[in-house]
């Protein structure tokens, strides 16, 4: 489309299971024109040790997930 996107964050965090996470961290909220783009850099904390894990990242627009990444399952 050709309307500017508004309302819109980043979450990223760990997967904690059963819809749990560990340590997010949601970036400033911004709008974004048609045609444009934006790089965000996020910082996590270190979720605890021994644990199995990933990382989930998920762009929220006006208060609903639009889209949802994740990397590769790790230990920690």
């Amino acid at each position: 489309g050709t309307a500017t996107a508004s309302d819109i964050y980043v979450l990223a965090s760990y997967d904690a299971g059963d819809g749990q996470v560990w340590n997010q961290a949601q970036s400033e909220t911004f709008d974004l024109a048609a045609g444009y783009h934006i790089d965000i850099t996020l910082n996590l904390r270190f979720p605890p040790l021994d644990i199995h894990t990933r990382v989930v990242v998920q762009i929220v627009m006006d208060g609903y997930s639009i889209s949802t990444s994740h990397s590769e399952w790790f230990d920690t």
